[in-house]
């Protein structure tokens, strides 16, 4: 399971990529406006560059909002054009009304996120609609008293014949993350709050902390390069 990076702030950003640990990046609405100051195109330019500084190729979705269809084709398009980055996935809810928007643009060639999923149902009908990652809400499927894994497993193979990636978003805890990879996700997407345990333990805490005790310096032997 690839480990895409939820999240807009560039120091956080900085961070994960220095890690080497994202193969991807997703954004929304909402984190982007919290650190856009009324600029999202502006902002999501800053983050293209910062992949791209790294000389690193990385899909970064982006949602688009609006009532009205058309305006949501109308804004994927002008961000597409503005920002002219070829790795760009645009976020699209799923609703009935927008599966003709995510259609064409697939057709376009425009790589497509089918977000806010909860179903199997949806799922399938996402990904039989052209989108290239189908994003399952896996925090709200429990609110709904739905079993995320289950329908992970169910779902995930299905997206996969139609030549799409399940994403196992909106995690609340670090470690489902092992649940839903068993259970068959492509992908999940993490804020560095989720992240940062997933590479922690007492235990290991605890082993380094006996090392160090334990540890006897290196004797000097005048060379500074190690052959």
């Amino acid at each position: 399971m690839k480990i895409f990076f939820d999240g807009s702030d560039l120091h956080e950003i900085g961070a994960v990529l220095e890690r080497g640990l994202a193969r991807g990046i997703t954004t929304n609405p909402t984190q982007i406006s919290e650190q856009a100051a009324g600029r999202p195109l502006h902002h999501i330019q800053r983050i293209v560059r910062l992949v791209e500084q790294r000389d690193l190729e990385l899909p970064i979705s982006v949602q688009v909002m609006a009532h009205d269809p058309g305006d949501i084709e109308y804004q994927a398009r002008r961000i597409i054009d503005e920002v002219a980055y070829k790795q760009l996935v645009i976020k699209i809810p799923c609703s009935w009304e927008l599966l003709p928007v995510i259609s064409r643009l697939a057709g376009d060639g425009v790589p497509v996120n089918c977000t806010a999923c909860v179903t199997v149902s949806q799922s399938l009908i996402a990904a039989s609609a052209g989108a290239r990652y189908v994003s399952l809400f896996c925090g709200k499927m429990s609110d709904a008293g739905l079993d995320p894994a289950t329908v992970i497993a169910e779902a995930a193979p299905l997206v996969e014949k139609q030549g799409g990636e399940l994403i196992a978003a909106s995690l609340r805890r670090s470690f489902d993350v092992p649940v839903f990879a068993r259970a068959g996700a492509h992908i999940t997407t993490l804020p560095l709050r989720y992240l940062e345990p997933l590479a922690a333990h007492p235990k290991t805490v605890e082993a380094v902390d006996l090392f160090a005790r334990n540890y006897v310096p290196l004797e000097e032997t005048g060379r500074t390069e190690p052959r």
